[in-house]
């Protein structure tokens, strides 16, 4: 074969054959990688540690190594973390579990009342949750770590979009960001370096307890050093203007999603017929974002939203208590470790402040 039959050779089909070949096969090995890596512990493999941890799938392996099962539960987002479930069964005399999630819409709500009335042999007698704007709001997605744990998507029976279809699943396995993590993962492991995680976007990593209670690792070891500084924490994010960026007031409000008041309406018929006791609060605000968020006139959309929730927890026989302002419950705005996550002081008096009349009735 001459020169010229060979650069003609490696110019034309053969060479892009040979290209798209190897590509192909590179792409099939981080797909591979990916999966056995799992780098957000989305497919449920444990062979190297996760950079993301998938709090849907923790809690709910949690949940399951809690025995015996718990007879009361505390539902809601993050802002529900360390609202302590230790507490709630010196007051009541329930075993109580913490079963926030975060992000969770009445979707999520809805979905673990059926998750766990489906699982558990021991009926739940009481049910505390935290709600705000973002439990009913008509923009914000569905919790994209939800989506793929099927215990829980299976009740995302009002929106077409709420399950991952096969095709998601497996189209992430060929993403770049997930094949970067999984390559840092892979490196770090190799170079016997500890991976780095979070437990979920933006979230630092978390110390749970058994019973589902939470706190940010972080913090707690600079508060124990005398090094955290929450001024600066919240200034920092407030420039940012984080909170209102993630369109929880701000952007895309046009009244209580529809879809969303089905599932949490949907929720409180599941509970009055499980004869479940009901205590909902409105989750506060530290009073710096507060005065953010009245700035942005976000306070008819709070007024609307307390409303709602304040109108169906009573009609169906719960009991609601709107805690937007710190004050309401005795809240000391010391005791946070950012704008919208309270430490566990001020969670405890806002549980002694929800169940002042469970605790005086002595009924359940």
């Amino acid at each position: 074969m001459n020169s010229a039959e060979n650069n003609a050779r490696w110019s034309g089909p053969f060479f892009w054959g040979i290209l798209v070949s190897v590509a192909a096969v590179v792409v099939l090995i981080a797909a591979a990688m990916n999966y056995l890596v799992d780098p957000f512990d989305i497919y449920g493999n444990r062979y190297l540690p996760a950079s993301q941890l998938n709090n849907y799938r923790q809690k709910l392996e949690l949940f399951d190594k809690f025995q015996p099962p718990p007879s009361a539960l505390i539902l809601g987002s993050s802002r529900a973390m360390t609202c302590d479930p230790e507490l709630v069964s010196e007051i009541t005399g329930e075993r109580c579990f913490n079963f926030w999630l975060p992000g969770s819409g009445a979707e999520t709500l809805y979905a673990v009342m059926n998750v766990v009335g489906e699982e558990s042999d021991v009926p739940i007698n009481l049910v505390i949750v935290g709600v705000g704007v973002e439990t009913v709001h008509p923009a914000l997605p569905i919790q994209p770590e939800a989506r793929y744990i099927p215990r829980i998507a299976r009740w995302f029976v009002h929106d077409p979009h709420g399950r991952a279809t096969t095709l998601e699943r497996i189209g992430l396995l060929f993403t770049m960001d997930q094949t970067i993590r999984s390559a840092g993962v892979v490196y770090s492991v190799l170079r016997g370096r500890a991976v780095r995680q979070t437990s979920e976007a933006g979230m630092p990593r978390l110390d749970y307890r058994d019973d589902g209670y939470a706190v940010q690792a972080q913090a707690e070891a600079q508060l124990a050093a005398g090094t955290f500084d929450l001024d600066a924490k919240i200034e920092a994010r407030l420039r940012r203007r984080r909170f209102t960026e993630q369109g929880l007031v701000v952007s895309g409000w046009t009244g209580p999603s529809e879809t969303r008041k089905r599932y949490w309406e949907e929720f409180l018929n599941l509970c009055r017929e499980r004869n479940v006791r009901v205590y909902a609060f409105m989750t506060p605000a530290h009073p710096r974002l507060w005065s953010l968020l009245q700035e942005l006139d976000a306070g008819p959309v709070y007024r609307e939203v307390s409303d709602y929730f304040n109108r169906t927890v009573t009609e169906m026989g719960g009991t609601f208590r709107d805690y937007t302002l710190l004050e309401s419950f005795g809240g000391d705005p010391q005791l946070f470790y950012d704008e919208m996550h309270m430490r566990k002081p001020n969670c405890d008096e806002l549980i002694r402040n929800l169940l002042a009349s469970y605790e005086r009735s002595g009924t359940k």
